[in-house]
């Protein structure tokens, strides 16, 4: 499959090469509009979101434009988001979430810190929850289902819904790496009991760090007040009357001003960064799903998908490796889904050392196998919001040389 680099094409086909080898999104994106607004928050020497408005603006335009309308809290990380909504849905010490093999590892930890317990559980080809593997291990103490939607694109929600309906679980969205994305119609967000987001450095809207909790159900959202700010009754006094009692310790989770008005103006970009990406995937797909013996991946809804990624299968791990070493050498950001054994913080089967220092029990080992070798066969590009069109044809050169681009 791997044809070598050719003699007559010495250097690498990307003239401004991808080297090092990280998602340019949001962050890359930062101009005089994100200068003004940490100005404008430092000229006002006030950071503590109580006393400022940027926090709250923040929440309200990221309710009303991706949310529609559902109400959002502000945090300082994807993962304290994480753990915010696994505690405020108030479940009883010792509940069980299943909780997919590909996500990050504090979708694990963000359990057990709310209480809970991480019942692993297979993928399917889309990279999210397998609904046939999730129903087979569902026991008495599960309560609640993690649909994490990795790498631009939703998990299929609607198979993830029926089985919770059926088994009356909590669905909760992990959102970190799909902002701004649709299933059937609707914001991704919005599909379940409760659901987060993460701003960090990497993903689509950037602060740096920072998270946002969403829920439908307002005793939700009241504990997730709560939960994530011990001071909340303070500034808030009817919350004791709402909410009288917490089976987890509240802790100070807060956002910054700073991030709060990095987030505001970010989040005004968002559409236009998801239209470009989509344009770019498009463009890249209709030429590479000509490539003999790779499949792409399939994604339960395309049209919802913000286009951050490209992901492909290879035959085996070897062939996803070669492929993936050819890409990197004509300067294409490639990467293999799982990386060198034990490096991975978004693979359940690299995470042994982390749970147990948690004290949980880590992910089983015939599931570990079977999962690696699956993900070892796969194949990501990451798409950057700095590209041209220049950039993307030379891309496309670099698929040339490396794969056999035809019909398949």
């Amino acid at each position: 499959m791997i044809i070598p680099p050719s003699i007559a094409n010495p250097g690498p086909a990307r003239s401004r090469p991808d080297t090092d080898r990280v998602m340019r999104l949001g962050s890359a994106q930062t101009g005089d509009r994100e200068r003004a607004a940490i100005e404008a928050v430092l000229s006002h020497q006030v950071f503590y979101r109580y006393h400022g408005s940027e926090v709250t603006e923040f929440e309200d335009a990221f309710a009303a434009d991706v949310l529609a309308g559902q109400r959002a809290l502000a945090v300082n990380s994807g993962s304290s988001a994480l753990q915010v909504a696994f505690a405020a849905l108030d479940e009883e010490p010792g509940f069980e979430v299943l909780v997919p093999v590909l996500g990050f590892a504090s979708a694990a930890t963000a359990v057990a810190a709310a209480g809970g317990v991480p019942r692993f559980v297979a993928v399917d080809a889309s990279l999210g929850i397998d609904v046939v593997a999730a129903r087979a291990a569902i026991t008495d103490r599960t309560r609640a289902v993690l649909a994490v939607h990795m790498m631009g694109a939703a998990c299929d929600l609607a198979a993830v819904g029926e089985l919770a309906s059926a088994a009356d679980l909590h669905v909760v969205e992990d959102v970190a790496q799909a902002c701004g994305g649709t299933f059937a119609g609707r914001p991704l967000g919005t599909h379940g009991t409760a659901a987060a987001f993460s701003f960090q450095h990497f993903k689509l809207l950037s602060t740096g760090e920072g998270g946002m909790v969403s829920s439908p159900n307002d005793a939700v959202m009241d504990r997730a007040q709560c939960l994530h700010d011990a001071a909340s009754p303070w500034v808030d006094p009817d919350a004791f009357a709402r909410v009288p009692r917490l089976r987890v310790a509240p802790s100070n989770l807060r956002m910054s001003e700073l991030e709060g008005a990095l987030g505001r103006t970010q989040l005004a970009r968002l559409p236009e960064w998801i239209d470009r990406l989509r344009v770019m995937k498009r463009f890249l797909l209709e030429h590479i799903e000509r490539v003999a013996g790779l499949t792409l991946r399939p994604i339960p809804d395309p049209s919802g998908d913000i286009g951050t990624t490209l992901v492909f299968r290879a035959p085996d791990p070897g062939s996803a490796a070669q492929i993936v070493s050819g890409l990197r050498t004509e300067g294409v950001n490639a990467g293999n889904l799982l990386g060198p054994v034990g490096m991975n913080r978004h693979f359940a089967g690299d995470w042994g050392p982390l749970l147990t220092q948690c004290g949980l029990s880590p992910a089983p080992p015939d599931l570990v196998v079977e999962a690696r070798e699956e993900l070892a066969s796969t194949v990501v590009i990451a798409l950057d919001l700095r590209w041209d069109e220049r950039d993307l044809s030379e891309t496309l050169t670099a698929f040339e040389r490396v794969l056999p681009i035809g019909s398949a």
